[in-house]
């Protein structure tokens, strides 16, 4: 009876034994899986970072290129509105001119 008893505490112990180096064996395999999720993570995490800065570079560079284009454009249609002034000044001074000497002769 006495032997019987031990048996089962020896079998109770290994089976304690092999229950406790599962359970480390699956916390360990736990602990990887969550590592490799969280380098996964951010791994994907630092590729978007790296999209995001690349097509905020592009942006900044077509906006920058809008910006010039719309400026050179405003900066012609402002010229071609100074000449068309200046040409109407002239006309302008002309028709005065004449009117003048039409009215002094």
């Amino acid at each position: 009876m006495l032997y019987i008893k031990d048996r089962k505490i020896e079998n109770l112990e290994e089976r304690i034994s092999n229950t406790r180096d599962n359970l480390d064996k699956l916390i360990n395999s736990k602990m990887y899986e969550k590592g490799n999720q969280l380098i996964y993570e951010l791994d994907l995490v630092n590729r978007q970072l790296r999209l995001f800065k690349d097509n905020i570079f592009a942006m900044e560079r077509e906006l920058r290129s809008n910006i010039r284009a719309e400026f050179a454009e405003t900066l012609r249609k402002n010229m071609r509105d100074l000449d068309t002034s200046v040409n109407r000044f002239k006309d302008f001074k002309n028709d005065v001119t004449t009117k003048v000497k039409a009215d002094l002769a």
